[in-house]
């Protein structure tokens, strides 16, 4: 983490005159630093993969999605819609100063550390930005190959339904219908069996 921190304070005096914000070293740029902190200590830079794939299959308009993995990581699979712009081309002063001001910029890497570290970064030149929580990994994990399972328990239904749809949008093929509940089979009870119970035998006489 510390290379990457120091890198990204490498760049911040250039980076803020570029997005047309006051330079790090006064009494704004402080009281700056302390707004981002906090705001991230709130967790209000991030965004889930679940919601990240709820606005992208709703098409909105009012964000830029990035990835910051290398080339080769973004050509072995990516989330649909986004640019590939490595890290360490992100953190320019140009390309700082080249992002959009009126749009959120959402970055994304494999995990969460990269992405957060550039999202303060971009925050502190004055962009709205946000990291997908957990990265591709998770975008992966929860969207791409959820867990589902075949069948549904009682008040599941729906969610395994959008997870399934949610899937399917993606990647296609990983269960389109939705899925039918069925109730657990009542465990077996063998049938009670009344048995007579064996009547003694009476002992023989002699004589008799």
């Amino acid at each position: 983490m510390k290379p990457i921190r120091h890198m990204l304070w490498l760049t911040v005096a250039g980076a803020l005159t570029a997005c047309g914000a006051p330079p790090p070293g006064g009494e704004l740029s402080a009281q700056r630093l302390e707004q981002v902190t906090q705001s991230v200590a709130r967790g209000e830079n991030q965004v889930s993969v679940e919601q990240l794939a709820q606005w992208i299959i709703e098409s909105r308009k009012d964000f830029m999605l990035i990835d910051i993995r290398s080339a080769d990581a973004f050509a072995a699979g990516h989330i649909k819609g986004a640019q590939n712009l490595p890290l360490t081309d992100l953190v320019t002063p140009a390309k700082l100063g080249s992002l959009p001001k009126d749009r959120k910029v959402i970055l994304y890497s494999t995990g969460s550390e990269h992405a957060a570290a550039a999202s303060a970064l971009l925050r502190l030149a004055g962009c709205d930005a946000l990291l997908v929580k957990g990265g591709y990994d998770a975008w992966s994990r929860h969207v791409l190959n959820p867990d589902i399972p075949s069948v549904a328990e009682i008040g599941e239904a729906a969610s395994i339904a959008k997870k399934r749809a949610v899937a399917c949008y993606f990647v296609g093929g990983q269960g389109a219908e939705a899925p039918v509940y069925a109730p657990k089979p009542a465990p077996f009870v063998p049938p009670v069996t009344t048995v007579q119970p064996k009547q003694p035998r009476r002992a023989h006489r002699e004589g008799c």
